[in-house]
Formats: structure tokens, sequence, C-alpha cells
């Protein structure tokens, strides 16, 4: 049996982008009592989730994905406002979202989601939302609806920080004690057909 990996495929955000997002959750940390913060080194854009996949399908992953961002120019997108999946009084992740460059962002992870699909690795039947996850907080956990209303109030005219989007990865998601550790498993270079680096 093949060995299985949980993998992703995913933007990253950068060191500043992360830096300015944790300080934002922190910002609003209050209104989220039992909220388990994500660690900033491990924040990105997710593209497309794959879950559980063969690790021996990681060379043909990094091959459809290279075809599907060839014809890509590189662009910037704006990381701003602070929601929550599904709503203030059940929330479950809060998340940083995106304005200016949302548009390209959606058009390219779709591009790379229907290339994944037409390489028989299935459809996404979750629609792409361009999000940073901030937070995940236990289903049950009790919160203030107007306190996380009025914490997204406030956090939603700040913009957080500029994405460059220049490459797409795909990781593979290793859970530890101290929680997800990501490997990269291949890097692609918007606009070039060969890796930017490998795993």
């Amino acid at each position: 049996m093949a060995d299985m990996g949980r993998l992703f495929v995913a933007v990253d955000i950068g060191p500043e982008a992360r830096a300015s997002l944790a300080a934002c959750g922190r910002s609003v940390a209050k209104a989220f009592p039992g909220a388990r913060w994500v660690r900033p080194e491990t924040m990105h854009l997710t593209v497309r989730f794959l879950g559980d996949t063969p690790l021996d399908r990681a060379e043909d992953l990094g091959r459809i994905l290279g075809d599907a961002v060839r014809g890509w120019r590189p662009f910037s997108c704006r990381l701003r406002g602070v929601g929550v999946f599904p709503d203030v009084r059940r929330p479950v992740v809060v998340w940083a979202g995106v304005g200016e460059g949302r548009e390209a962002l959606t058009e390219l992870a779709q591009n790379i989601r229907d290339a994944l699909q037409r390489g028989g690795f299935g459809r996404d039947p979750r629609p792409f939302a361009a999000h940073v996850t901030l937070a995940r907080i236990p289903r049950g956990t009790r919160v203030d609806p107007r306190a996380v209303e009025a914490a997204l109030d406030a956090a939603a005219p700040r913009n957080l920080a500029d994405v460059p989007v220049r490459h797409v990865a795909l990781y593979r998601s290793v859970l530890t004690p101290a929680g997800a550790r990501y490997q990269s498993l291949w890097i692609g270079a918007l606009g070039h057909p060969d890796p930017a680096a490998g795993g």
C-alpha cells in the first residue's frame, strides 16, 4: 500500500504578512475565548486542500501544477479585514480576507482546481474562498455575538498586508504534538514551467 500524506496547494504569504496577521489576531482574541490560534509560521493562502493522497503521486501533482501556472503573470493581493465562518453566533474559523487582487487569486485558484480535477484528483465540492485562517474554535464554544461583531467591525477597515503572488507550492501537512508542520514537496513560479525549488 502506498504511503499517504495530507497534501494541499497554497500560496505563501511571507514573514511580514504573517507578523501583521498575528498582531491582528491578538487585537481580536478577546472576542474568541477558547480559540486555537494558528502559529504565524504556518499561515498561508490555501488554493486546494487534497487531503490524504498517495505520496508517489507528488511528481504527477507537480507536473499538473506547473502546467496550470505556466501562463500566469505574477500579481499582488492585499489582505484586509477579519471575518468568521460560518457566522458570528457559532464561529468555528476566524480568518483574514483578501481585498485588492482577490479576483486574480480566485481565477488562479480555479484554474489550478480545474487542472487537478482533469488530472484525476477529484473535484473540491467547496467553492474557493480567498482567506488566511487565523484561528479555529472548537464546536460548542460559547461566544458573545455582540463582542464578535464589534471585533470584526473594528478590524474590517484594516489593510493588513500586501502579498506578492509569485509562486504556488504543494505542501504535506505532518501532525505533531506541537501542531501541524508543513513540508514543501514542490514549488513552482508563475509564468515558468519548471519548479523554482524542490522539497
